[in-house]
């Protein structure tokens, strides 16, 4: 069964580095940032791309997001 993970802020710095890490160990990782362009990137450039990543812009900070 594949673990599923959303990660916040992951289009840099920790975030990056967490959605990496998980991403080794074959978690699926949702990859959010308020810069939906560096979550896509991040996305795409994670290991093991079979177990389906996905990437969206996300503003944790709003409640309407």
């Amino acid at each position: 069964m594949t673990r599923t993970v959303v990660v916040t802020g992951a289009g840099s710095g920790i975030g990056r580095a967490i959605a990496n890490a998980l991403a080794h160990r074959e978690w699926r990782v949702i990859v959010t940032d308020l810069d939906g362009a560096a979550a896509a990137d991040v996305a795409a450039a994670l290991p093991n791309p079979g177990v389906g990543h996905e990437s969206a812009p996300l503003d944790v900070t709003s409640p309407d997001a």
